[in-house]
C-alpha cells in the first residue's frame, strides 16, 4: 500500500512539474506579445508589395 501511495505522489509531482514547465514555455515564447501582426499592411511589407 505504501508503494502505491508513493508512486501516486510521484506521478502527481511529475505532472504538476510538467504543467509548470509548459506554462513557462508559453509565457516565454507563445504569448500574444511575441506574435507578429497579421494584417494587410504587415503582409504587404513582408512580401514587399503594396497592400490592397
Amino acid at each position: 500500500m505504501k508503494l502505491l501511495r508513493s508512486t501516486v505522489v510521484h506521478l502527481v509531482f511529475v505532472v504538476i512539474a510538467k504543467v509548470i514547465v509548459l506554462a513557462l514555455l508559453y509565457a516565454l515564447f507563445f504569448t500574444p506579445a511575441h506574435r507578429p501582426d497579421v494584417d494587410a499592411d504587415a503582409v504587404g511589407r513582408r512580401l514587399e508589395s503594396p497592400p490592397r
